[in-house]
C-alpha cells in the first residue's frame, strides 16, 4: 500500500453491507470517486472490472450499426445509441474510435476485432469476446479473479446449454470447449440438470430459473452471481478480494435497480437470441 494501512482498514470497515433486493447505498460512480485514494493501489484490477462496461458499450454500438440486420429489433437507432453503461474507461466517441484503431485496448479485444472485421461478424460473435474477457480475468494472480472467472465461464456454458436445448440448437456448436463442465453437459444433454449436480453448485437453482419468464430469469441469474460474490465479501473483509467482489456486486445491483421493466425486457431478450452479456 502506498498510503497508511489504517486508511485502508478504515475504508473497508466503513463499507455498508450489500444485500440483494435492497437499495444500493450509493451509486458506483460515487463509490469510486469518494474512495479514489483507498482504491489507488488496486486501480489496475478495478479498471479491469470496469472494462466489462466498456465491452457492453462496444456491444451496443455494434448493434446500432447492425440494426437493419438484427431480426426483431424494435428499438430505434436513436434509442439504442443513447444507452451507455457507466462507469466506463472510455467515453462514447472514444469507443467508436477504438473499434477502428484498437491499439490501446487489451490484446484479447484487439484479437477479436482483427478476426471479426465487419460489424455483422462482430455482432454475431460478440459472446466469444465476453468469454475471452472472463478468461483474461482468470489469468490474474488473484484467487478471487480465478474463481470468479471459473464461475462465470461455467454459468455462461450452462445458460448456453439451456438455451440450445429449448431452441433445438446444435449443442456442440453452442456449448464449445473441452473442460469438465462442457463434457458433462454434452454427455448428459437430455438430463434436466445436464448431469452437473456434483460439479456445479448452482445447477439446482438454474433448473428452476429456466422455468421463469425471461425478465425474472435474468434477474435470478444475477442473484446467483451476487450470491457467489458474497462468498468473498464475507470470508475476510480486509482482503483485496473483498473490494473486487464488492465492486462487482455494486455493478449488479445498480444495473437492475436502475432498469424500468420495459428496458429490462429488451436487455434480457438478448439472452433468448444468444447475446449473453
Amino acid at each position: 500500500m502506498n498510503y497508511p494501512a489504517k486508511h485502508y482498514y478504515y475504508f473497508i470497515a466503513s463499507l455498508p453491507d450489500l444485500r440483494w433486493d435492497v437499495e444500493v447505498p450509493f451509486p458506483i460512480i460515487t463509490f469510486l470517486e469518494e474512495n479514489e485514494t483507498a482504491l489507488s493501489p488496486l486501480s489496475d484490477n478495478v479498471n479491469d472490472i470496469i472494462l466489462l462496461n466498456d465491452l457492453k458499450n462496444m456491444h451496443d454500438y455494434i448493434k446500432v450499426q447492425c440494426a437493419d440486420y438484427i431480426t426483431g429489433l424494435k428499438r430505434s437507432r436513436e434509442a439504442m445509441d443513447a444507452e451507455f453503461y457507466e462507469p466506463s474507461l472510455f467515453d462514447k466517441e472514444t469507443i467508436r474510435e477504438l473499434l477502428v484503431e484498437p491499439d490501446e485496448l487489451p490484446e484479447f479485444i484487439v484479437s477479436f476485432l482483427a478476426e471479426n472485421k465487419e460489424y455483422i461478424e462482430r455482432y454475431e460473435n460478440f459472446d466469444s469476446l465476453y468469454a475471452a474477457y472472463y478468461d483474461y480475468l482468470g489469468e490474474k494472480d488473484s484467487d478471487f479473479f480465478k474463481s470468479y472467472s471459473l464461475c462465470e465461464s461455467s454459468l455462461r456454458k450452462v445458460i448456453a446449454a439451456f438455451r440450445a436445448r429449448s431452441q433445438g440448437l446444435d449443442m456442440e456448436i453452442n456449448v464449445p470447449g473441452s473442460d469438465e463442465i462442457t463434457e458433462t453437459i454434452l454427455a448428459n444433454r437430455t438430463a434436466s440438470d445436464f448431469g452437473l449436480k456434483n460439479i456445479f453448485p448452482y445447477i439446482s437453482e438454474m433448473v428452476e430459473v429456466f422455468k421463469e419468464d425471461t425478465l425474472n430469469r435474468e434477474k435470478k441469474l444475477n442473484k446467483i452471481r451476487f450470491s457467489f460474490l458474497e462468498n468473498f465479501t464475507g470470508e475476510d473483509p480486509f482482503k483485496e478480494d473483498c473490494v473486487y467482489a464488492y465492486i462487482f456486486q455494486l455493478l449488479l445491483l445498480e444495473r437492475w435497480q436502475m432498469l424500468d421493466r420495459e428496458k429490462g425486457k429488451q436487455i434480457v431478450s438478448n439472452i433468448v437470441t444468444g447475446e449473453i452479456s
